[in-house]
């Protein structure tokens, strides 16, 4: 579990999470620019793409997602990879 208390951007945390969880459930791993096209927000004030982009991989950094080749994933779900890649060209 991510402990968002700690985190700097609370809203824009959980959103990259709603958003990769929801493509979760279709076994379907995310670039940076789907992440950003598909974010699912509670508000009306989106993240500008500078500030989610760095916030994504300050928590690649952090081990906090699931990281390859220009995909996102939530931890323990990077098996979504290679299903991913043999579909869509290889991304960075």
């Amino acid at each position: 579990m991510i402990d968002y208390a700690h985190m700097n951007d609370t809203d824009t945390i959980k959103s990259i999470i709603d958003t990769l969880a929801w493509f979760d459930i279709f076994d379907t791993p995310l670039t940076k620019e789907e992440i950003y096209t598909w974010l699912w927000t509670r508000s009306l004030d989106s993240p500008s793409k500078e500030v989610l982009y760095t916030q994504l991989y300050d928590m690649r950094e952090q081990g906090q997602l699931g990281h390859e080749h220009g995909f996102f994933c939530l931890p323990g779900r990077e098996s979504l990879f290679a299903r991913r890649q043999l579909s869509t060209p290889i991304i960075d």
